[in-house]
């Protein structure tokens, strides 16, 4: 077995955990995106996987960006989430 389809293959194994890893969070779009990469990994198409993984990665940055956002909100209020408050602020 070459090293180079070992490399191909653990890449199509990331880009499918991946695909998985984002549906389970709800964020299909990336899922979408990672299952393509997936796709062409396994059908060895090297198309156009720089440009679809760069738009996964600037995505991805996009969606941690604003995890960390509610992150740092959910922080600075522990009794408070996002649609709901636990507990009075003025108490």
């Amino acid at each position: 077995m070459s090293s180079g389809w070992r490399k191909e293959r653990r890449e199509t194994r990331s880009a499918h955990s991946l695909k998985g890893e984002m549906g389970y969070l709800g964020i299909s779009d990336l899922s979408l995106k990672a299952g393509e990469l997936e796709r062409l990994g396994r059908q060895r198409e090297p198309g156009n996987v720089a440009q679809l993984f760069a738009v996964f990665d600037t995505r991805l940055a996009e969606v941690v960006d604003a995890m960390r956002k509610t992150n740092r909100k959910s922080a600075s209020n522990p009794l408070r989430n996002d649609s709901h408050t636990i507990i009075n602020d003025h108490s």
